[in-house]
């Protein structure tokens, strides 16, 4: 619980802009949700073998590990595997579909459509 909020599940954030995550972060967690970072794929692939998120926000142009590349490193998980939120200044159908994602938000990221879109596409990896 946060205060008296009960926690709605975990999202993932994973971009390697600071200020963006920082700003996600602190309107999901606002909007009740547990929130994990990461700077690029490698880091967020790393944290998957703790952690079971109901949604991964994702950032297609990432240094290290970019947001396509982690797709096809997520994809080898197992089932239940949380949907992809990609996020880009040019997300597109085409890297939506390369990334399997379940929507694409173009950045800057307007916060309501971001709660909005989470709420909509989260699934609760406890059931």
């Amino acid at each position: 619980m946060v205060g008296s909020q009960v926690i709605r599940g975990m999202v993932l954030v994973i971009d390697d802009d600071e200020g963006v995550r920082a700003v996600m972060a602190t309107a999901l967690e606002d909007d009740g949700w547990h929130v994990e970072t990461a700077a690029n794929g490698r880091m967020a692939l790393s944290q998957l073998s703790e952690s079971k998120p109901d949604a991964i926000i994702l950032d297609l142009r990432m240094p290290v590990m970019d947001g396509l590349t982690f797709a096809e490193h997520y994809r080898q998980f197992p089932e239940p595997r949380a949907p992809l939120i990609l996020i880009s200044a040019t997300v597109t159908p085409s890297a939506v579909a390369q990334t399997g994602a379940v929507t694409g938000l173009r950045k800057p990221i307007d916060l309501n459509d971001l709660l909005n879109t989470v709420e909509r596409y989260a699934v609760d990896q406890s059931a």
